[in-house]
């Protein structure tokens, strides 16, 4: 014979709270570790993107000049 649902629930709710908080931890701890390399990524991007400009701005100064001297 089946447990009633209720007598099942008490019987095994300790068991229940300790896997709850076991996921709240892992899923902490992934989106913890998310941010983190979000974060990276956003300084990899900015880096890139400053780069990019230097480049841009040098290539702009050596077309200057050499307009300049043409």
């Amino acid at each position: 014979m089946a447990l009633p649902q209720s007598l099942h629930f008490a019987l095994f709710f300790p068991y229940t709270l300790d896997y709850l908080g076991d996921f709240q931890k892992v899923l902490g701890d992934f989106f913890k570790t998310l941010r983190l390399f979000l974060e990276k990524l956003r300084e990899s991007c900015s880096y890139s993107r400053s780069l990019l400009e230097m480049s841009n701005e040098k290539k702009n100064i050596l077309s200057e000049t050499a307009v300049a001297f043409s």
